[in-house]
């Protein structure tokens, strides 16, 4: 259950766990903001992104198995398998599409301080 290749320190499954759960943050205001600025098509978009994302994760024990797994990382000094999995979703199947349509949709939500949130991540 742990890849064997690579040792790791605490601090780097910590910087891993806490841009996951960052991400997720921002992912769930950027929605809020579109719902928030009446941009339907932008929100439903990101909505079904974060939902494929949501539901893989959930494929994999739930989002907060990144927590346990990371907890597990930690105490062996190596990534488990679950846990490289769970990022590797978040960080392939959700940023790319996220990233494009927040670009695309800067312009309607530049003006917005919640919306420039988004952009932090």
């Amino acid at each position: 259950e742990f890849e064997k290749k690579t040792r790791v320190t605490t601090w780097d499954v910590t910087k891993k766990t806490c841009a996951f759960l960052f991400d997720y943050g921002t992912d769930i205001n950027g929605i809020a903001t579109f719902v928030r600025l009446k941009h339907k098509v932008f929100a439903t978009v990101m909505a079904l992104v974060f939902a494929r994302s949501f539901i893989m994760s959930l494929r994999h024990g739930s989002i907060l198995s990144v927590i346990r797994e990371a907890r597990e990382s930690c105490d062996h000094g190596m990534y488990t398998d679950k846990f490289l999995a769970l990022i590797d979703i978040e960080q392939g199947v959700e940023a790319v599409p996220s990233l494009l349509m927040q670009f695309y949709a800067f312009p309607w939500t530049a003006y917005d301080p919640w919306g420039n949130l988004s952009f932090v991540a």
